[in-house]
């Protein structure tokens, strides 16, 4: 048979466990009294962050940016002027283009002119030769044929002589 606890046995191991709740039950009275007032000195605790650092940092990064706004600003400005000098520059040299052509233009629609002109004089010459040319040949037809060839050449002779 299994050997049962004895009464006394169970007693005394129940006083036991309850001896070390009370052991228990003082310490936390001791760590209460301890908690409670750590709890009111942190409540009693003001917490003041040192913000002067902060607002230094923030006063150097509004510097720093704004002197990078500052430089940037001046860059695009600076870009912005040579950038309209440049077009001045092109407008400028486009105007001279359109000069330039239009003068080549003008030049060559005189020499166009003149060519056709000359043309137009030298045909008129041509014509004007030729029919002088038959004009003469005629009129040396009509001398040799009416018998006057030895008067003429004298009187060619006389005019040729003045």
């Amino acid at each position: 048979m299994k050997a049962t606890p004895k009464l006394q046995d169970t007693l005394e191991i129940f006083l036991e466990q309850i001896d070390g709740l009370e052991a228990s039950l003082k310490e936390m009275k001791n760590v209460s009294p301890n908690l409670s007032a750590k709890i009111n000195e942190l409540k009693t605790i003001k917490i003041e962050p040192d913000l002067k650092y902060l607002q230094t940092m923030h006063a150097r990064n509004i510097s720093e940016f704004s002197e990078e706004i500052n430089r940037l600003t001046l860059l695009f400005n600076q870009n912005q002027t040579s950038l309209k000098t440049i077009l001045a520059e092109n407008k400028l040299k486009i105007s001279h283009f359109y000069f330039y052509i239009l003068v080549a233009s003008l030049i060559t629609i005189g020499a166009v002119y003149f060519g056709i002109k000359g043309m137009n004089s030298q045909s008129q010459l041509k014509s004007q030769i030729e029919s002088i040319k038959t004009y003469n040949q005629d009129l040396e037809g009509f001398i040799e044929n009416s018998q006057q060839l030895e008067k003429y050449n004298k009187w060619l002779e006389k005019n040729k002589v003045k």
